[in-house]
């Protein structure tokens, strides 16, 4: 196995952060939709291809961080990852949540109480999730780099063998047959250290720092995708219309379908845009998009909750309120994001 030895700045990169960015706003305008409409109507039906199209998401956002982190020709300064990105993600983390549970608590208390308030501060917003699981990456990030760089690619095979039967196949059979019992069964099969986002991880590194693929490969793997979209959107149609609820599970990050698509995605951006110039006008503006996309992906559910924008979802159709709030809420959080960014010293510590 041969190691691409390429790690030179890739705007593949920065093309892909854009790009998940804004299927994870598409993903959160139809999810106001999806969880609404009766899983037999039309308008649900069209939420529902939104919603299975964008899962690749945060799976590929991590996939994006392991490729960077891992790299062989990335150094690592434990003291410098601490100070500069764990404890400015910590601090982001901090902010937001401050942001989110603010809003919630004073949008539905007239009065002030301390102690609910900071209730409400903690549990912060559903989507901040993301941020301490990249936390925990991140501190593992020494330990894991020292693997990476000793391991050679059946080890990471292996490695990644190991996530997909234990958290990739585990997860869909049970969303597929969701029986108790088997669930049981299954779950006495654990493998922690192969499980949850770490898999991911460790696949982007895998797929851009070891893997070479050749063209048949490449056509092979960008087939892939359509392909699982397509499951997924029949999939998560007929179980939500068995459940007669809408049912997500199966075609969340550690659904199959889900899996192989965020591969095909990773490897089209990551081998199609490898080679495209990183200096002149659009270079310079896809980087700029590309450093506010931490903050699009943190302020964009309070300019799509907004009074502003919310009441959209009710006074059109599905298939003009879906894409016509995913647009808009992008680019004021673009906007809103750059402005942050751009606050001295601050900015850092927003996002």
């Amino acid at each position: 196995m041969k190691e691409n030895t390429d790690y030179t700045y890739c705007i593949a990169f920065d093309l892909l952060r854009i790009f998940c960015s804004f299927t994870i706003v598409l993903l959160h305008a139809s999810a106001h939709v999806w969880y609404l409409l009766p899983v037999t109507s039309t308008g649900w039906l069209f939420a529902n291809a939104c919603n299975a199209f964008t899962r690749f998401g945060v799976p590929v956002f991590v996939m994006i961080s392991g490729a960077l982190f891992l790299s062989s020709r990335k150094i690592v300064n434990v003291k410098k990852l601490w100070e500069k990105n764990i404890l400015r993600l910590f601090i982001v983390y901090v902010v937001w949540c401050t942001a989110y549970g603010s809003v919630h608590y004073f949008s539905n208390n007239a009065v002030f109480s301390i102690k609910p308030y900071v209730k409400s501060v903690l549990e912060g917003n559903y989507h901040l999730w993301f941020i301490p699981m990249l936390l925990g990456l991140y501190a593992l990030l020494p330990i894991l780099r020292k693997c990476a760089m000793v391991s050679i690619g059946d080890d990471l095979r292996y490695f990644l063998l190991l996530f997909f039967i234990f958290q990739i196949c585990f997860t869909t059979i049970t969303c597929l047959f969701p029986n108790a019992e088997l669930t049981g069964f299954l779950s006495s099969f654990t493998v922690g250290i192969a499980f949850g986002y770490l898999g991911y991880f460790v696949l982007g590194h895998y797929l851009y720092s070891v893997k070479i693929f050749t063209p048949a490969a490449k056509i092979a793997i960008y087939v892939l995708f359509p392909f699982c979209y397509v499951s997924n959107v029949i999939l998560s149609t007929y179980l939500s219309r068995r459940g007669g609820q809408p049912v997500q599970d199966v075609i969340d990050s550690f659904g199959i379908f889900t899996f192989f698509a965020s591969i095909s995605i990773f490897v089209f951006f990551t081998q199609a845009f490898r080679k495209l110039p990183p200096i002149g006008r659009s270079a310079d503006l896809i980087r700029a998009i590309s450093k506010s996309t931490l903050g699009i992906y943190l302020v964009h559910l309070l300019v799509m909750e907004s009074p502003w924008i919310l009441p959209i979802f009710n006074s059109f159709s599905p298939f003009v309120s879906i894409p016509f709030v995913t647009i808009l809420t992008f680019l004021i959080s673009l906007v809103i994001a750059t402005i942050l960014r751009k606050i001295p010293f601050i900015g850092n510590y927003v996002c």
